[in-house]
């Protein structure tokens, strides 16, 4: 490959630290600048197998199979730098030249440590880079993902952030990623207990930060595995689903005289059929429908996933076909969407009161809600994998087209579909 072309007054290299391998063995990527003799490093934030790196160019290289299998037979081919991946850092590195660039165009008089204090937009770690502070860290990532993560997701990622900058000033104490342990997590979570948040709320949480900590020991960041060690209370929430018989009370309720209602319904329905979540039919393409298959790349998890469609869901798909439309059903916002099925469920009567337990801590909470109130979209998935598995389906073939990979969570189906059969049993036998 072509050597860089220089466009800084500095001197500006990529090296790997394959000295600092994670656990699965990546190595950081680091940006070295270097200006009057004097250098200084900034982590690009990318990490990659050491034998995706070109020692000679300094840049990554993309392995074919062929060559990944003879290079190190003992890793993953998915392991490996996919070319996308591979066309993704170099871009990256040629923004952060570009950047350096302009940097420097704005300063009379600089040093190489001005210049990465300039590329991490955040003077207070300037000293820390190696040793980067937790909501510090958690700032960057946001920003880095502007545009490239759902904004929903990204509201939840700062919400976590405010709790943890709230908690540290609590205790009059910043934490670095390197001192986050296990009485740090527990400090954390006993804090979220003490605003009385429930427990689904606090476990949620506190597998944010976990995921934030796993992030940083992959870009080569020192951490304390205990913090991995620590659990909060995890008792099971019960799985909300509609019976066959509430789904056919939704089926069977007359909405023509309501053009919305009718949709929202069918496309409940639709969901009701294949399990797709809201973030996946809102958007489904005519495309995605071939040879009475949908198929599409799952916006949550990014796999690919194919779904039988049932003669249930081809009528749905063929009562909205529009020539001047490529999505397969109109949509509205998913708050309008979950504000409507609730009302309908209402017309079609689904309002058995329902007991919903949470704990906040050891703290009981008990309330009392017609089932209707507690439908969202996201019941219709619910109901697809509880109702398959009453029909006869085998857990297995329900996760293959669900997407569900692990077990431990798929259970609270399992556990919900043998609670109902038992009840039928008991109500079929002891009249």
């Amino acid at each position: 490959m072509s050597k860089r072309k220089k466009i800084t007054k500095g001197t500006v290299s990529f090296i790997l630290k394959s000295n600092r391998l994670s656990k699965e063995g990546y190595a950081p990527i680091y940006l070295r600048y270097s200006y009057k003799g004097a250098p200084a490093e900034y982590f690009t934030g990318k990490s990659i197998l050491p034998d995706n790196w070109d020692d000679d160019d300094k840049q990554p290289i993309f392995l074919s199979k062929a060559i990944a299998k003879k290079v190190n037979p003992n890793i993953k081919y998915t392991s490996f730098c996919s070319t996308n991946e591979v066309v993704e850092i170099l871009s990256l590195m040629n923004e952060l030249e570009l950047e350096i660039k302009d940097i420097e165009s704005k300063l009379e008089v600089f040093t190489s440590k001005d210049i990465i204090k300039g590329l991490r937009h955040d003077p207070t770690q300037v000293q820390s880079n190696d040793k980067p502070m937790l909501v510090g860290f958690i700032n960057d990532h946001l920003e880095n993902h502007k545009g490239k993560t759902k904004n929903s997701t990204l509201d939840v990622y700062t919400t976590v952030k405010n709790m943890i900058a709230d908690y540290e000033l609590s205790i009059n104490r910043s934490f670095k990623i390197s001192e986050i342990d296990y009485g740090y997590m527990k400090g954390v979570a006993e804090y979220m207990n003490s605003l009385g948040l429930f427990n689904s709320t606090i476990n949620r949480r506190i597998k944010h930060i976990r995921g934030f900590i796993s992030k940083a020991r992959k870009m080569g960041y020192d951490v304390n595995p205990s913090y991995q060690d620590f659990g909060w209370s995890a008792e099971e929430t019960e799985v909300m689903a509609l019976t066959m018989d509430e789904l056919k009370k939704i089926e069977s309720l007359d909405l023509s005289g309501n053009r919305l209602y009718d949709l929202v319904r069918d496309v409940f329905l639709f969901a009701c059929y294949t399990g797709l979540r809201y973030s996946d039919f809102s958007k489904l393409n005519k495309t995605n429908i071939k040879d009475g298959f949908l198929r599409m790349t799952i916006t949550k998890t990014k796999n690919l996933q194919t779904v039988p469609l049932t003669k249930k869901a081809k009528c749905l798909i063929k009562k909205y076909h529009s020539n001047n439309s490529d999505f397969v059903f109109p949509m509205c916002g998913a708050r309008k969407f979950n504000d409507v099925i609730k009302k309908i469920c209402e017309l079609a009567k689904i309002d058995e009161v329902i007991e919903k337990v949470r704990f906040s801590g050891v703290k009981e909470v008990v309330e009392y809600r017609p089932k209707y109130q507690m439908i969202t979209a996201h019941v219709a998935r619910k109901t697809f994998v509880t109702l398959s598995l009453e029909l006869g389906m085998q857990a297995e073939e329900v996760m293959r087209i669900t997407g569900h990979k692990d077990y431990k969570s798929f259970k609270r189906y399992v556990n919900i579909t043998e609670k109902r059969a038992k009840v039928a049993l008991l109500s079929a036998w002891e009249k």
